[in-house]
């Protein structure tokens, strides 16, 4: 993700076999906030790719 920040002599590899990590998104059963659905479609499409 900061991969544009880096300066231009700086070069990034992939790992062989990299880590993996769960991402939860908590919300309140009752009355959750009407735009939260979307922000966490979208927030998963940003991570996806």
């Amino acid at each position: 993700m900061l991969r544009r920040a880096l300066r231009p002599d700086v070069v990034t590899v992939p790992l062989v076999d990299p880590p993996t990590r769960g991402i939860y998104a908590i919300t309140p059963r009752r009355d959750p906030h009407p735009s939260a659905p979307a922000l966490i479609d979208r927030l998963a499409d940003a991570f996806a790719s």
